[in-house]
């Protein structure tokens, strides 16, 4: 669990799981596994065409609002992705939510940041501030963290800070 709680009277929560091999059920593009919410758009798995590559990794975060995944609809994979063992690099920032690809309503930021990275600060336009603190999966190097944003408020400002409280990164442009 990355992390949980509740704003707009709703539940929300944030989670990231690593799959050392694939499970069974992930679809492959040279076996016709699973029904049509595990492919892409044009029917393949991902990979372009080609078979699953070997020792396939898997990074799951999976954001839910009101007890519904964000993405649902795309599958049971939704939220996945292919990485490269327990180290990967992987980095990024989003708003999540189920509705209007996360512009309205109540969503969740999500931020999978650098390493040395400890904290987070989500600042609003009113000046409201909210903070969390990164957590990395147990056994990996794979980094998260989450701060809910609810329906009407605006972000003004993400900052992210290491263990000494100083700043490493400040972002503005998530309106």
């Amino acid at each position: 669990m990355v992390r949980s709680g509740s704003i707009d009277g709703k539940e929300w929560s944030v989670t990231l799981t690593f799959y050392p091999d694939a499970p069974v059920g992930y679809p492959s593009a040279d076996a016709d596994t699973g029904d049509k919410a595990d492919r892409d758009a044009d029917g393949s798995s991902g990979f372009g065409g080609g078979s699953r590559p070997e020792g396939l990794s898997l990074l799951c975060q999976r954001v839910f609002i009101g007890g519904v995944q964000v993405d649902h609809q795309a599958g049971p994979w939704a939220g996945c992705a292919v990485v490269d063992g327990r180290d990967d690099f992987v980095e990024g920032a989003g708003l999540h939510g189920l509705s209007g690809k996360g512009t309205s309503g109540t969503r969740i930021f999500v931020g999978n940041p650098a390493p040395g990275t400890a904290t987070a600060r989500l600042t609003l336009d009113g000046g409201t501030v909210r903070t969390a603190e990164v957590v990395t999966l147990p056994g990996t190097s794979y980094r998260a963290f989450a701060l809910p944003v609810a329906d009407g408020e605006t972000i003004a400002s993400v900052d992210t800070f290491d263990g000494q409280g100083n700043r490493l990164t400040h972002e503005t442009y998530w309106d």
